[in-house]
């Protein structure tokens, strides 16, 4: 299978490119990850995060349960090594923020910060 490198809002890169280290793999599985909603891809209903299943509309929300949750989805893919200073906060809209760091196992880190 090839992978081909993608930008921020998943269109191919011309011309294209092959992503070529495992962290860069890595991260761009971890973005798609976050913008695919559990049970919204027809194919494989358990692809995705479960923000409707586990997080939202919830009457509280336990930090950890959240963290299990992306820590589930997120460390089955491959060349993933660890998740770190992940951190749940509520803005001034209420919305959810939730950051994190991944290390792949090139030791390479990138820091992902999502507004649910």
């Amino acid at each position: 299978m090839i992978d081909y490198l993608v930008d921020d809002n998943f269109d191919i890169v011309l011309p294209l490119q092959k992503v070529t280290s495992a962290s860069d793999l890595l991260f761009q599985q971890v973005k798609l990850l976050l913008n695919t909603w559990q049970g919204e891809f027809p194919y494989d209903v358990r692809m995705g995060i479960g923000y409707e299943q586990k997080i939202l509309g919830l009457q509280s929300v336990d930090v950890t349960e959240i963290e299990i949750e992306y820590f589930k989805k997120i460390s089955v893919l491959q060349f993933f090594k660890s998740m770190n200073n992940f951190s749940v906060s509520l803005n001034a809209n209420r919305e959810l923020l939730i950051s994190f760091s991944v290390t792949s196992t090139e030791n390479q880190i990138e820091i992902f910060n999502q507004v649910v």
